[in-house]
């Protein structure tokens, strides 16, 4: 990882990655994207065709494990999202469910070596939540698949030391 790279980008470019390297064996092919927003536009008309998103919330958990270390727990969320030529379409909205299910069930257990300056440390998989499959009012009233599976994974990293400085040399700081 780069001085500029984060950990938010680090395991989003790794998901991203992973689903973009292993996407000719899916039963559907896609290219996907990391996003900071799970936004699309109808409008734009970018959603004909598949769109697959990796959204690294900005949330996360830290949990100090010892003086030395401390283990971060990011979500990613993997969406899906095409229009339909038709809601009632059985068919096509059972390859995207299909399709949504074969990744979801490869992501399992799937842990990622990070690209963080010579880290040892990997992305591990937490767990994973995947209902509802899909948003039913979407599909319903815009005629539009969108799906999204949430994962969690943790990485464990050195933690930093607070060094305090001594009592007469405080100063306060307003945030």
């Amino acid at each position: 990882m780069t001085a500029a790279t984060s950990h938010l980008a680090d395991i989003g470019d790794s998901v991203v990655k992973y689903l973009n390297d292993c996407s000719r064996s899916f039963s559907v092919g896609f290219a996907a994207v990391r996003s900071y927003l799970p936004i699309y536009s109808l409008a734009k008309g970018e959603i004909k065709n598949l769109q697959v998103f990796v959204f690294v919330s900005p949330e996360f958990k830290t949990e100090t494990i010892s003086r030395e270390m401390k283990n971060e727990t990011w979500q990613v969320q993997i969406g899906l999202v095409k229009k339909v030529s038709d809601k009632f379409d059985v068919s096509e909205l059972d390859a995207l469910v299909a399709l949504y299910e074969e990744i979801s069930a490869s992501l399992v257990w799937q842990d990622f070596d990070p690209d963080i300056d010579g880290s040892t440390n990997s992305w591990n998989w937490k767990d994973q939540d995947s209902a509802p499959v899909y948003d039913a009012a979407e599909l319903e009233e815009r005629a539009v698949f969108a799906a999204a599976i949430k994962i969690h994974y943790e990485i464990h990293t050195a933690a930093t030391p607070i060094h305090a400085a001594p009592i007469g040399e405080r100063s306060e700081v307003k945030l």
